[in-house]
């Protein structure tokens, strides 16, 4: 609330200067001050102004009063109230722009945009979550931070003992999750990019009985506090975010889950399995709430809408399809996507739903009607694997195996 209350400490203290100088003059007018008073007052304006690099004030009382006046309280008073003024303005200017670097920003940039440097297939992407950097993992081994505004690497993150399947950003925006073929799931630091925690997956018996050897999807609590992971054996496990400690598994699954995403409001986890369903799990107690059927093939892709409640899935039979959240009752198929169907990703700002394959395009569609909303984006030359929506909804990441990642501002 400080870049709201400065503002009005400003107004506060040009009005009590007013009012300290008509009580000293006994006079109805701010004239009694003189002229080196208030050049003092407007050379201290003028460098408060000049750090911040804004036009300098005018001298407005000092040039227009070259004969000295009687001096008083005032003399002192108000050059003091004036570089208090200024320095609440300063404030107020600096408090909006520290709010401002916290705040979801627009890419600065032409798109589309390609982001080179993985020598291998790259199969997650995800924002930051002011919308300034991007994380990308491959089979290379490494995962990446992106400066979108610079196209270039910030940071390459090592340690995993094979390709890295999967990233996700937490909420706070200070930390990177990361699950590889390694059995491992990783925290980083996202500004150092040193490891946090080299291993969730802690204890041996969590390597040979729920992992075997690869963790396929890590995905974020809303609130940051608990992180769910996926293994190739069908376990869900939910992680505290801080600790590490685990708590709760849900249970091998009847087949893999290879793609989780949380509930908006962090009450469910949802999954897509080998098996052709998608899930519906309560992230507290691990009771299963929803068994989505009706794909053919396996179920590669799972995101919520805004709102929670549509869920969108993607899948191996060529096809997405949403449904009510609540009931389970598919209300739209998407098809005429020419290939598998990877990634799904809906706008957070509740438009289009976005879906990539393996068709090497991405295809945006109203969620509503299933329509497709204009021509695909086109650019990767194989599978496109991920799809990310930037945190204002302006940009559309994807990431292909073609080892690039790729940028598009798919909307007017």
């Amino acid at each position: 609330m400080t870049w709201l209350l400065l503002p009005l400490l400003t107004l506060g203290a040009l009005l009590l200067g007013r009012n300290v100088v008509r009580l000293a003059t006994g006079r109805g007018d701010d004239t009694a001050v003189d002229d080196a008073s208030a050049r003092r007052a407007v050379l201290t304006a003028a460098l408060a102004h000049r750090s911040l690099d804004l036009p300098a004030p005018r001298a407005a009382g000092a040039a227009r009063d070259a004969a000295p006046r009687r001096r008083t309280v005032g003399t002192v008073a108000l050059p003091a109230l004036t570089a208090c003024a200024v320095l609440a303005v300063t404030l107020s200017l600096h408090a909006l722009a520290e709010r401002a670097d916290h705040a979801p920003t627009t890419l600065p940039l032409p798109l589309p945009l390609t982001l080179t440097g993985h020598t291998g297939y790259v199969y997650a992407v995800t924002w930051s979550p002011d919308g300034r950097r991007l994380a990308s993992a491959a089979n290379d081994g490494t995962a990446r931070i992106w400066d979108v505004a610079r196209a270039a690497t910030v940071l390459t993150l090592t340690g995993h003992l094979g390709g890295v399947d999967t990233v996700a950003w937490s909420p706070s925006g200070q930390r990177l999750a990361t699950g590889g073929w390694d059995g491992t799931v990783r925290i980083w630091d996202t500004t150092s990019g040193s490891t946090l925690r080299g291993n969730l997956l802690s204890d041996p018996a969590d390597f040979g009985t729920r992992c075997d050897g690869r963790v396929d999807t890590v995905a974020w609590s809303p609130d940051g506090r608990r992180l769910a992971a996926t293994c190739d054996l069908g376990h869900v496990l939910i992680f505290d975010g801080v600790s590490g400690r685990m708590l709760i598994d849900l249970g091998p699954q009847a087949g893999t889950v290879g793609a989780l995403a949380w509930s908006p409001d962090g009450t469910l986890v949802a999954g897509g399995g080998s098996d052709a369903t998608a899930r519906v799990w309560d992230a507290a107690s691990g009771r299963t709430v929803l068994v989505l059927t009706g794909h053919t093939d396996a179920v590669d892709a799972v995101a919520w809408s805004p709102d929670g409640r549509r869920l969108a899935t993607g899948s191996y039979d060529h096809s997405a399809r949403i449904w009510d959240a609540t009931t389970g009752r598919p209300l739209t198929t998407l098809s005429g996507q020419g290939g598998t169907v990877c990634a799904v990703a809906w706008s957070p700002t509740g438009g289009p739903l976005a879906t990539a394959g393996g068709d090497h395009a991405v295809h945006l569609w109203d969620p509503v009607t299933g329509d497709s909303t204009g021509r695909p984006l086109t650019g990767p030359s194989a599978d496109v694997t991920s799809l990310a929506w930037s945190p204002d909804g302006r940009a559309l990441a994807a990431g292909s195996d073609d080892d690039t990642v790729r940028v598009w501002s798919p909307l007017p």
